[in-house]
């Protein structure tokens, strides 16, 4: 619940590193700003690890072990990146090929 984490002296950025909803994420900011007792009973599941979403109804199909789902997105941008760059050099590996 809301109020107990306030209590306990969790920041919205600390929930970054659980797996819930984004959204949770968002509401729990905007209680914090806004200090509206009547959010105060807001309750939520924080899923196990690689299972997200408000009811945590969903997972990835991966062998991967995810800490948290930041740490999903995070390492899918990086991989995304590296990628990337992977494919750029083969690229320009190719066209000095075909010019050489």
């Amino acid at each position: 619940m809301f109020k107990t984490l306030r209590s306990q002296g969790f920041k919205s950025e600390h929930l970054l590193q659980w797996s819930i909803s984004i959204d949770i994420i968002e509401q729990y900011a905007i209680y914090l700003i806004a200090n509206d007792t009547k959010f105060d009973e807001i309750s939520f599941y924080n899923c196990s690890s690689s299972w997200f979403d408000s009811h945590c109804q969903y997972t990835f199909d991966s062998n991967i072990l995810i800490e948290s789902f930041g740490n999903f997105i995070v390492s899918s941008f990086s991989n995304r990146k590296q990628y990337h760059e992977k494919k750029m050099n083969i690229d320009v590996i190719m066209e000095l090929n075909v010019y050489h």
